[in-house]
């Protein structure tokens, strides 16, 4: 028995060589120019103003792959005979082989064609978003045992029974239409977040997954039981195709399809066109999805990002249910000879095709122990979500940019990691370039990627980006001489290829804008403006009240426009002297910092008693009208004579220093005595009444006539000289012998002893 063996490597070579593994391009992450590029983070905003792309030259992406083996893999070179054979053959090392083989091997994959997708900025922070697309996810998920089984490693105990476990086995397959709409806003300077709603359009669906499904194998047979839950919807009349099939055997199945039992035209009437029409064209299945997104920018150059795309589900009401009961026997092993003419076609090339028909004959015999019964209708499934997370730092101007991207996909209950690093290349406005590198897809030379955006003509972009390049190609003999040069037709060291094309109709990107404000450069009158700052029609940042200072920096909105010329760098109104009082009001610009506190509205110093001198400078606060003028520097009335009285207040302007001390209220000399001779002059203060008027400079009573009798009681004024000394108290001469002669006439003999 060879049929099972020429399965196995049969599969293996269609799984490896055909299937669809549609992963992200990664390496779209890193075009900035690319219109698409939101479909990464829907907080991603294009660069152009506005864009469009529509069939058939729209948005389409596919790949090939898988996350376990490469065609070298499979394909292997003898070491002993230097023929190509399979991991099967006798000389091959099974356990090297199995050793590559990830814990469940993922074969799947999501191609995009884009039908319709545009979007446009809305002012300068917003971006709406709006796609129609196509979208196809098949997968396959093969458990490792499944491998481990078929090359020997589940054949340990040979005289008794193995069982194998076949959980996780499982394929899956839906064509559904995508319509969205999204919008990102660029809240600041540093955060712009993005959020996508998605309406999922179910075409068709199937698949199958095991439940309990085991291999007990022995040296003698292989024995496959177990369960298998199998859905599918469709366009076409599901009901009569599950009521076919329901209670009968694959095997049945297969034979009623081939030899016409099965009415085709119960599946699609071609006859009735317009019925066909909407036949095709009505959902099977409904169902939503978002995507949610931000980007964070700590610092100019450096970017972090997260975003999370096709988070939902299908709901498929035109879906069938079955629960596959399976119990089938093989027996016997064989293997595929690489070399063997019959697997050659005309031209003497190995020919796949020739593998599959002869292991679809060997399956025919098989199928009859599969059986199918109907479980239900109706079932939700969810969409391949996947989580991106992204850090990159950008260098000179944006030019050249280096950073690194986390793509983790949620598929069937399972978690499936990328990791890419990428530098990116702008060197002029209407080209981007990028490289990146896959750190976690253990493959061979194929780990490289490369992207492309130009814009070769204003109003069109053209991008290409590919993952994981193929850079070897495996090497088939050429026809049946083994001398002819070999044809190298496959990639044989490459698990994937994802590529993303686009053609896009846009605007708004027709030049270099350096500082991305929405300007051209060749029209910018700023060119350096900050990312995220709103700015006029000529580029230069919004300045609302025309002071010099742009509003982002402007911490004193509302500037007045008599103040234009007085303002810091802040957009404050300057007040050079620090008097709390703006420049533009201020008409004592240069208020000394003694002053301040103690100005008026126009911000000069106050002078409230006003005396002329300042607050700050006036030690008499309160001087009376009366003393305007005739203040010191100090604001106190001046007192210019120095008596104590202030000159506002002195009548006798000019007292002398020596008076100081004797003046009164009024500032004049005082004259205690009354005599005319003020007090400071005055040696005899005490001048009686009578004797004013008759005193001489020093204020002391006159006596002209010398005899020692003040003239104001002398009644004898005019005394000769040669009688002072003999007058009486009133100044008359004295006559002691009553002679009637005064004495200082009369004879001494005749006065002697009569002398008063």
């Amino acid at each position: 028995m060879k049929a099972m063996k020429r399965i196995i490597v049969a599969a293996l070579a269609a799984v490896f060589t055909l299937s669809i593994q549609a992963q992200q391009v990664n390496t779209l992450y890193f075009l900035e120019n690319a219109p698409m590029r939101h479909t990464i983070n829907p907080a991603f905003q294009p660069v152009s103003n506005g864009f469009i792309n529509f069939t058939p030259l729209g948005w389409t992406t596919i790949g090939f792959g898988n996350n376990s083996l490469t065609l070298s893999d499979i394909f292997i070179v003898d070491p002993l005979t230097g023929n190509t054979i399979t991991p099967l053959h006798p000389n091959a090392d099974k356990q090297a082989f199995l050793n590559r083989i990830s814990s469940m091997t993922l074969i799947n994959g999501e191609m995009t064609f884009g039908l319709l997708n545009f979007g446009f900025r809305i002012k300068e922070n917003g971006y709406f978003t709006f796609g129609v697309n196509e979208r196809i996810e098949l997968g396959n998920t093969l458990p490792k045992s499944l491998f481990s089984f078929a090359f020997g490693g589940g054949m340990r105990n040979l005289e008794g029974i193995n069982t194998i476990a076949l959980s996780g086995l499982g394929m899956r397959g839906s064509l559904y239409a995508e319509i969205s709409g999204g919008y990102s806003h660029r809240i600041n300077e540093k955060w712009t977040v993005g959020g996508k709603l998605k309406i999922l359009l179910g075409q068709a669906y199937g698949g199958f997954n095991a439940r309990n499904l085991n291999i007990d194998a022995s040296t003698k047979e292989w024995r496959i039981h177990g369960t298998m839950g199998v859905d599918f919807a469709g366009p076409v009349n599901t009901e009569y195709l599950a009521s076919f099939i329901d209670g009968k055997s694959v095997g049945e199945i297969y034979t009623a399809f081939t030899d016409g039992t099965f009415d085709k035209n119960q599946l699609i009437n071609t006859s009735d066109y317009k019925a066909l029409a909407r036949q095709l064209l009505k959902p099977s299945g409904i169902g939503a999805a978002i995507d949610l997104g931000f980007v964070y920018k700590p610092i100019e150059m450096l970017q972090l990002n997260v975003g999370l795309t096709d988070l939902g589900f299908i709901y498929w009401n035109k879906a069938n249910t079955f629960t596959a009961s399976v119990d089938t026997v093989f027996t016997g092993v064989g293997e595929i000879e690489y070399n063997d003419p019959k697997y050659r076609d005309e031209e003497g090339n190995f020919s796949t095709q020739k593998v599959l028909d002869e292991a679809v004959d060997n399956l025919k015999g098989l199928l009859d122990g599969v059986n199918m019964k109907r479980s239900g209708v109706g079932a939700a499934k969810m969409a391949s979500a996947r989580l991106n997370v992204g850090l990159d730092a950008n260098f000179w101007d944006n030019r050249v940019g280096v950073g690194i991207v986390s793509a983790t996909r949620l598929y069937n209950a399972r978690l499936y990691e990328e990791l890419t690093l990428g530098a990116a290349f702008r060197p002029f406005n209407w080209l981007s370039l990028a490289l990146s590198y896959s750190l976690m897809n253990n493959g061979k030379y194929s780990n490289i990627g490369a992207g492309l955006s130009i814009m070769p003509y204003d109003g069109i972009n053209l991008t290409l980006a590919m993952d994981y390049i193929p850079t070897s190609y495996a090497a088939l003999p050429n026809g049946n001489d083994p001398t002819a040069p070999k044809k190298y037709l496959l990639p044989d060291k490459a698990k994937m290829v994802n590529v993303a094309l686009g053609f896009s109709i846009v605007w708004g990107t027709n030049h270099r804008d350096k500082d991305k404000d929405g300007v051209i450069d060749k029209l910018d009158m700023c060119p350096n403006t900050p990312r995220g700052v709103v700015v006029d029609e000529k580029g230069c940042p919004v300045d609302e009240d025309k002071d010099g200072v742009p509003d982002y920096l402007d911490k004193c909105p509302g500037t007045p426009s008599e103040a234009i010329g007085y303002v810091d760098e802040n957009g404050c109104p300057l007040d050079s002297d620090g008097d709390k009082v703006p420049d533009y009001l201020d008409k004592c610009p240069n208020t000394p910092e003694e002053a301040w506190g103690k100005v008026d509205e126009f911000g000069c110093p106050k002078d409230t008693d006003g005396d002329g001198v300042p607050d700050y400078l006036d030690e008499c606060p309160n001087t009376p009208v009366a003393a305007q003028g005739k203040v010191d520097e100090k604001g106190c009335p001046k007192d210019t004579d120095g008596d104590g009285v202030p000159d506002y207040l002195d009548e006798c302007p000019n007292t002398p220093a020596e008076a100081i001390s004797t003046v009164n209220e009024h500032g004049c000399a005082k004259d205690t005595d009354g005599d005319g001779v003020e007090d400071y002059m005055d040696k005899c203060p005490d001048t009686p009444a009578e004797a004013r008027g008759k005193v001489d400079e020093f204020g002391c009573p006159l006596d002209e006539d010398k005899d020692g009798v003040p003239d104001y009681i002398d009644h004898c004024p005019g005394t000769p000289e040669e009688a002072r000394g003999t007058v009486d108290k009133h100044g008359c001469p004295i006559d002691s012998d009553g002679d009637g002669v005064a004495d200082y006439k009369d004879a001494p003999e005749s006065n002697a002893g009569n002398r008063v």
